[in-house]
């Protein structure tokens, strides 16, 4: 079973992933059409339009998910997307006045301009309804489906936002323009997918439950968002653009992480929770699965650290160079952060998801706590820093309080062994980077990146003999065509 979890995994998550690399590709384009600070006016855009999408969506993704494969499942899409519509309307009503009204104060202080804001209100609704319609495609394990709807809609994305900015100068506002187009021009045809399932009656009783088991989630994803956004607004208001900037080139260096991230979080839920239901054994396939992926994310994101220097002169101009050393501590943060998709799993199956708010508001009170502190001596490695600690107070909470819940047998000495690589990686990171660049610290950052991997095959972890044997078996039995 996890062998048949991995594959789906591997084969739609990396479909998926190839798509936004696309988009992740394009960063060379906009980091020669764009300022330095224009990137920074760019990442506080994103996560104002962040912060109208929470509360839009109230949690009724997870909700529908939730309770999706169940047998009384009949009307729950839409109803879902009801709910979703009229929030949605909602919430772009609220954030066309509100951005009206202080579109003066966003412009003098952060340089964000009036039609920047009315992009920004105006993505709410393209946006929710392409992301739930994608949900449900998932759901229904058609994941074939959901990579060519996302490769379709990052293809968009990255030509629209070329086109608005290249050709029409529209700055800023020309890259969010492309973004919401990108995402209402793609979203017809994920709802044409889903057709079949907007059926039955719209049930108030049952919109009151999905907004009953989502709303959790939400106040979570206004957490969510304080530790993953707010430092960028007090960078800029206790630094500079320039700092943001900075801080949110290293993340986009790091989004990498994240795109694989939220593929194999897409691709793993409907067959965990299928598995839940159907498999007795699912425990040891979890844990399995949770010392496969940490390993994984561990190389990935040990290689973005340790050669994000030599990416950023190999893609950028040279004002975008200082954000080399931000990279390693959000590469870290990141990296263990992925390991929620499944030590939150146990929460999710007991249905405590009051749990996953209380970690979350926990995490951003230190989030914010941290970045009063931190930034005005550090500046955006303060910034760093305090989502580095975020993130592993989060993802520790999450693995303590599942395994008190839902215990899984862990595989501990893996566990153990992938978090000391992770931390002496890091470390070594940080280090190397203090030196002038040379060929011959390039070799040594090899030599640690082939030498992590080496490790993970010495421990088991990764069996490439048997991963081969594997799939030329499962080739051989695939029927014709």
């Amino acid at each position: 079973m996890l062998k048949n979890i991995i594959k789906h995994t591997t084969l739609y998550s990396g479909a998926d992933l190839a798509f936004k690399f696309a988009k992740f590709a394009a960063f060379p384009i906009f980091a020669h059409l764009l300022s330095v600070e224009d990137f920074g006016i760019l990442a506080l855009v994103n996560v104002l339009m962040e912060l109208f999408f929470l509360f839009a969506n109230c949690g009724l993704n997870e909700a529908v998910q939730r309770d999706y494969h169940h047998e009384k499942k009949h009307g729950i899409v839409i109803t879902g997307m009801a709910t979703l519509i009229f929030f949605s309307a909602l919430i772009t009503l609220a954030a066309l006045l509100i951005t009206s009204r202080y579109s003066a104060m966003f412009y003098d202080h952060f340089g964000i301009t009036p039609r920047a804001l009315l992009f920004a209100a105006l993505s709410v609704i393209p946006v929710q309804l392409y992301l739930f319609s994608q949900a449900v495609i998932r759901m229904r394990l058609q994941l074939g489906l959901s990579s060519l709807f996302s490769g379709l809609q990052v293809i968009l994305n990255t030509l629209l936002c070329i086109l608005f900015v290249a050709v029409f100068h529209w700055g800023v506002s020309g890259y969010v323009a492309g973004v919401i187009l990108s995402y209402a021009l793609t979203m017809p045809f994920t709802l044409y997918i889903i057709r079949h399932e907007l059926t039955g009656s719209i049930s108030f009783e049952r919109c009151i439950g999905l907004l009953r088991f989502g709303y959790p989630y939400c106040t979570a994803a206004l957490a969510f968002w304080i530790f993953g956004s707010l430092d960028r607004w007090m960078l800029a208001d206790l630094t500079d653009t320039i700092e943001v900037s900075l801080y949110s080139i290293a993340f986009r260096l790091c989004s990498l992480l994240i795109f694989i991230n939220l593929a194999c979080t897409d691709a793993w839920k409907p067959h965990a929770m299928k598995l839940y239901h159907d498999d007795p054994g699912y425990r040891n396939v979890f844990s399995q699965y949770l010392t496969l992926s940490f390993f994984l994310f561990i190389v990935i994101g040990s290689g973005i650290a340790l050669f994000g220097r030599e990416l950023l002169m190999l893609l950028t101009p040279e004002e975008y160079w200082a954000a080399s050393h931000l990279i390693p501590p959000i590469a870290m943060g990141l990296t263990l952060y992925a390991t929620s998709q499944t030590t939150v799993v146990g929460i999710l199956i007991s249905k405590r998801n009051l749990h996953v708010t209380g970690a979350a508001w926990t995490c951003a009170a230190v989030n914010v706590l941290l970045n009063a502190f931190l930034i005005p001596f550090y500046g955006a490695f303060g910034a760093a820093g305090a989502t580095l600690t975020s993130y592993a107070l989060l993802s520790g909470y999450y693995l303590f309080v599942s395994q008190r819940l839902h215990p899984l047998p862990l595989e501990k000495s893996k566990l153990s062994a992938c978090l000391l690589l992770c931390i002496f990686l890091f470390f070594s990171t940080l280090c190397l980077d203090t030196f002038i660049w040379s060929y011959a610290i390039v070799t040594m950052k090899a030599m640690l990146f082939f030498g992590a991997v080496a490790i993970g095959t010495v421990l088991g972890i990764i069996k490439p003999k048997e991963l081969y044997v594997w799939y030329r078996r499962d080739l051989r039995t695939q029927p014709e065509s």
